[in-house]
């Protein structure tokens, strides 16, 4: 254990974070304001017209403001509702400044917090140096951290398997997309008569049903290529409203920032002078926006206020979003019991995320129900997969009993008749979370510790017992003992960083990569998609050369992986 790091590293955490206390004033334009910011950080991209190039240097800041979200929403949104009229200014280079910079050492906070729990759990080595000569910058100390555990970077086998995840969803909607954009060009003259300037530096625009009904389509399109809605099925209930209800209020209010994108990128074509930031984040009065989505849903304004209170950052739920790791994708925020701020980058990431916490806060019971119905559901699914005669699949969880009493259970079993292979399948169904922080290490110890004993009970009543004693219950006899397979599968992620060591008996893999193997394997056998996912795991974190990044934190330099160490004296 590194003591005296760990405790230079909370001093100098604990005096930045008191700075940032300084911030802590709910006021709702200045939270306007680092909306805007925010959403330039996430929704840049979206703009190829050259005008957001970068040096390495402004990259490695844009990152660390992308970290900042939470710990800057914190310490803006007000504990209980705020009232008057909302202040719309145009934002400028001076408070850009201030917001920017602000954004930016909440980042590092939020980066030194990950690094200080990775240390503590000796996922990294680190030495403590003092420059030998006094450094202009101020700086007084290096704080040399190096990735000391190969499992750091085991959850980019899972971010690589969502990717694909979401580029067979595009290839699955390619002509609905190819569809929308013929009608884009058809469409494309009345949306530029709807939009203009506001004032000499904001955007406003009219609509049509025609054009909101174009960019429902395209909030639906954009959804599907996000992961997680499927933790809930669609017609299960959460506070008396089925999981689909939300999502079409969700899907509504994507539409709504697709067609805010396009007018603002039009706007901005036509006036090439007018800043993104002005155009990005808007805001409208509460009441007439309930009102115009309550007859553009055709829904009741009660009901429908309910339904979006799941999707908007208000008070009452900040410290369920913002009091974690887990970035708050917030896809409305609301301080003022009269407006509604309306920023981008929460719809442009992943909404669901914010969702799914909302409704797990909100509604414990009704969740908890839920849980129970998803080894079922995921079943149904792998089975699904195993359609073909040669698969014989178990309908149900198999209970395994040793003298009377239950040891454990199998939660999906197949079995192949031409390879005679049976495959024993663990289901952890997990939620989403973050990659790090309390939710990622507590996910981490239940999938490792509670996986790795059903390994070896299971491979215990096997060696007991025997195979031919399981294979009867699905009333199948094999001519020669089949060669057993165990596959611990998560539905998001099976790879966390952890000094907890898997069960290497089993092979461990994230639902989509499970399924892709397949998919690529064509179902050749289950031999073959346990080789393919082991070789695809060891490649894909052998191609990732980690990070290496530098983070000033008040008079320390924090130096992670760096390619070339600084002179210190030791």
């Amino acid at each position: 254990m590194f003591t005296s790091e760990l405790q230079a590293l909370d001093q100098r955490i604990a005096k930045q974070t008191k700075h940032l206390d300084l911030w802590r004033k709910p006021k709702e334009p200045l939270l306007f304001e680092t909306l805007r910011a925010i959403d330039l950080v996430y929704c840049r991209e979206l703009f190829e017209d050259g005008s957001f190039a970068e040096s390495k240097n402004e990259i490695h800041y844009r990152s660390l403001q992308s970290w900042g979200v939470n710990k800057a929403l914190e310490r803006l949104i007000p504990d209980s509702f705020l009232s008057g009229p909302f202040a719309l200014f145009p934002s400028s280079e001076t408070i850009q400044g201030q917001v920017d910079d602000f954004l930016f050492h909440c980042g590092i906070v939020e980066r030194a917090e990950m690094l200080r729990n990775w240390l503590a759990d000796d996922l990294l080595s680190a030495r403590l140096d003092t420059p030998k000569e006094l450094l202009p910058s101020g700086i007084k100390h290096f704080l040399v951290l190096k990735t000391a555990d190969p499992s750091l970077y085991g959850e980019i086998v899972s971010r690589a398997q969502r990717r694909w995840l979401s580029d067979v969803s595009r290839t699955i909607d390619r002509a609905w997309e190819e569809s929308l954009e013929k009608r884009h060009m058809d469409i494309l003259a009345d949306l530029m008569k709807q939009v203009d300037m506001f004032a000499d530096w904001g955007i406003r625009y009219t609509t049509t049903p025609e054009i909101d009904r174009y960019f429902d389509e395209w909030g639906q399109v954009y959804l599907r290529r996000m992961w997680s809605h499927d933790l809930i099925g669609l017609e299960e209930k959460l506070g008396g409203n089925q999981f689909n209800e939300y999502l079409g209020v969700l899907a509504a209010v994507s539409g709504r920032a697709q067609k805010h994108i396009c007018f603002a990128c039009l706007l901005k074509q036509r006036h090439p002078q007018l800043d993104w930031r002005n155009l990005l984040t808007t805001y409208a009065p509460f009441r007439g926006f309930l009102h115009g989505l309550a007859i553009h849903l055709d829904a009741d304004t009660l009901q429908l206020q309910k339904l979006l209170s799941s999707i908007t950052l208000e008070p009452s739920n900040k410290s369920a979003h913002l009091g974690v790791s887990e970035t708050a994708w917030a896809p409305m925020v609301r301080t003022n019991q009269e407006n509604l701020i309306l920023p981008l980058y929460g719809l442009e990431i992943n909404p669901f995320l914010f969702l799914l916490r909302d409704l797990q806060v909100k509604y414990p019971r009704d969740w908890f129900e839920i849980a129970n119905n998803r080894e079922t559901r995921w079943r149904k699914e792998l089975n699904d997969a195993f359609h073909d005669s040669r698969w014989v699949c178990a309908k149900s969880g198999l209970l395994l009993r040793h003298e009377g009493r239950v040891v454990t259970d199998i939660d999906a079993l197949v079995y192949d008749h031409e390879k005679n292979e049976i495959g024993l399948f663990q289901l952890k169904w997990q939620q989403p979370v973050g990659i790090h922080g309390r939710a990622n290490r507590s996910a981490a110890k239940n999938l490792v510790l509670e996986s790795n004993k059903w390994v070896a009970t299971v491979r215990g009543w096997l060696d007991k017992h025997g195979v031919p004693e399981l294979l009867s219950r699905l009333g199948i006899s094999a001519k020669a003992t089949p060669r057993v397979l165990f596959f611990v599968l998560g539905r998001y992620n099976a790879h966390f960083a952890g000094k907890r060591v898997a069960d290497q008996d089993a092979v461990w893999a994230d639902w989509p990569h499970f399924i892709r193997a397949f998919a690529e394997t064509k179902g050749a056998s289950l031999g073959g998609i346990e080789e393919r996912l082991r070789a695809e795991t060891t490649r894909i974190r052998a191609e990732y050369d980690g990070e290496s990044y530098f983070l000033p934190l008040d008079d320390m330099a924090i130096l992670f992986n760096p390619i070339k160490e600084p002179e210190g004296a030791y």
